[in-house]
Formats: structure tokens, C-alpha cells, sequence
């Protein structure tokens, strides 16, 4: 049986674990035919370390990029089929003041900013938003995508 294992820094607030598990679950709920194909499980294995390597000292923000590159990178190491997804706590590193990243797709992996999405409804929305990439929802001709340089094959809804 796959894996969705979602990564959880000290000390993260309990009700977006809650959450996150709940939104898991409702994504998987959307597709029958993966309900009973992944387990979903929580660990703080080595998401600090990752977290440290990605952070931008002077801003105090992480670079998504970063973290998610190299929980991929560990994912392809370990030759694994599981899904990986870091949930932080601090602000992600944005290419313009007042944008806001919330979340970040490569490969098998995300991370979810939970300092900027403290709101459930937004918190699940963004989660499961990451998982349609995983799972390829963003194809491209299917309604409500576009195409750029920059994002590839990406949603055109906005939150917030």
C-alpha cells in the first residue's frame, strides 16, 4: 500500500494536522479507485533539518522550492511511490512583496505554508489543490488551466 506522509515541524498547530488528514482524505473520496490504495500517516523525521536548509534568514521565510526539491530528491533516492508533503509553519519566500505562496507541487511532493493558511476552508482548499497536482489534474486542455513559462500547466483560480 502507498503512502501520503505528511511531514509536521514541532509544534505545529494540532488543527491543521486535523485538517490536513481530513482534506487527504477527502481528495482521495474524489477518486474511488485510490480510497483504499493509500494509508495516510504523520512524522517529524527529518522535516527540521529540510525546513533549516530552506530557510532565508534575513526574511525568516523558507524557500518552498527548496524544501519541496529536496523531499522529492529523498522520494526518488528511496525509489518510493508515496506522496510526501510538508506542513510548516512559517511564511514561504514570495518573487513580490504582499504575494503569498501558499503551497508548492514538485513531483511526489508539496509543502503547505500553515502560517498562511490559518483559515480551514483555505487550509484544505490549498491541500487539496497540491494533490490534483500530484495526481495530474492540471492536464492540459482541461478547463480552467492555463499555460505559462513559469508554472507550466497550473489552475487559473486564485485564493483569497
Amino acid at each position: 500500500m502507498k503512502k501520503i506522509v505528511i511531514y509536521t515541524q514541532n509544534n505545529i498547530d494540532p488543527r491543521q494536522k486535523l485538517w490536513a488528514k481530513e482534506a487527504a482524505q477527502d481528495f482521495l473520496g474524489m477518486f474511488p479507485e485510490y480510497q483504499n490504495s493509500f494509508k495516510i500517516e504523520f512524522t517529524e523525521d527529518d522535516i527540521e533539518q529540510l525546513v533549516a536548509q530552506a530557510a532565508d534568514f534575513q526574511s525568516g521565510k523558507i524557500d518552498a522550492s527548496k524544501l519541496t526539491k529536496a523531499r522529492n530528491n529523498k522520494l526518488e533516492a528511496a525509489n518510493s511511490a508515496d506522496i510526501a508533503i510538508n506542513l510548516v509553519k512559517e511564511n514561504f519566500i514570495t518573487k513580490k512583496d504582499g504575494e503569498i505562496l501558499y503551497g508548492l507541487t514538485i513531483g511526489n511532493s508539496f509543502s503547505i505554508s500553515g502560517a498562511s493558511c490559518s483559515d480551514e476552508d483555505l487550509f484544505k482548499a490549498i491541500f487539496v489543490h497540491e494533490m490534483g497536482h500530484i495526481f495530474n489534474a492540471t492536464f492540459e486542455g482541461r478547463a480552467n488551466t492555463t499555460k505559462s513559462k513559469e508554472k507550466g500547466v497550473h489552475c487559473t483560480i486564485r485564493f483569497a
